[in-house]
């Protein structure tokens, strides 16, 4: 599957807000909040780890495959989040962000195996012994860089409550050097992943102290270029080859059902700067 060019929608991204700068400057007079239109912010985005771990390597279900005990009963996934925002409209935000995350994935499932090639035996064949594997998990870390469009309620933008949209660009890495992995079954990684996000959010904007904006909202995304993933992580062990490309395509499907996991449902609380 071709992937979209990451950098060409970046810039695409950042052409359309100067673009929306120039062709809305006329609605400054009836847009934004005491005549002020552009905003600066730093947030986080927070996701309940249930099924799979955080970074910390906690879930409510757990560690490894102990599904019975709770490890932490309040364990999330975190994500950094920075934007900037400028009023179009009386009713509408444009904003660009950027965010950053750590989260875990279960590399290596519990009943795995691979073949394991032995000493040549005295017929002349190599041995083969397929060795079963314990549970695994590897840390992840993934970027997004994303233009979204906020369509507030009533014309008081940009306070209020809105519907949002954004499309992101999504890079995504796993770390393999921390984790005991056997050299037979070492994929080869890409230095990163590309995928992209559709998210939708609903949410309500306060400003406080003229100058400060609050903006909360709950955001449902769905990663749009990752095919063939199990999002429970409930499918059956696996065999893992000698080949590496497979070996690759193994463990990628399961990157990409964490991340699916982990967009899935979050909750941003962001705090912004009312500039000008």
């Amino acid at each position: 599957m071709k992937y979209i060019n990451i950098n060409h929608l970046i810039k695409i991204s950042i052409l359309l807000i100067c673009l929306g700068c120039g062709e809305f400057s006329s609605f400054a007079q009836l847009s934004g909040y005491q005549g002020k239109r552009f905003s600066l912010g730093y947030g986080g985005n927070i996701g309940y780890a249930m099924f799979s771990r955080n970074s910390e390597g906690s879930s409510l279900f757990g560690k490894g495959t102990n599904l019975e005990l709770v490890d932490k009963l309040l364990s999330f996934n975190y994500k950094h989040q920075a934007q900037l925002e400028l009023v179009t409209q009386s009713d509408m935000v444009v904003g660009i962000q950027a965010s950053y995350g750590l989260t875990q994935f279960e590399a290596i499932k519990s009943g795995d195996e691979y073949e394991e090639i032995g000493p040549v035996s005295p017929g002349g064949y190599y041995t083969t012994n397929y060795v079963s594997l314990n549970s695994v998990y590897a840390k992840m870390k993934f970027y997004t860089f994303g233009l979204y469009i906020k369509s507030f309620d009533t014309k008081t933008a940009p306070i209020g409550k809105y519907n949002a949209y954004k499309l992101s660009a999504l890079l995504y890495k796993p770390d393999l050097s921390t984790i005991d992995i056997p050299n037979e079954i070492k994929p080869v990684f890409p230095k990163y992943s590309k995928s992209l996000v559709f998210t939708y959010s609903r949410g309500i904007s306060r400003v406080y102290f003229n100058r400060l904006l609050v903006d909360s909202n709950v955001e449902l995304g769905i990663p749009l270029l990752m095919p063939k993933i199990d999002l429970f992580s409930l499918e059956e062990n696996s065999d893992f080859s000698t080949d590496p490309v497979k070996n690759k395509a193994l463990l990628t499907k399961r990157m990409n059902s964490r991340l699916w996991g982990n967009f899935l449902f979050n909750v941003n609380v962001n705090i912004s700067l009312l500039a000008f």
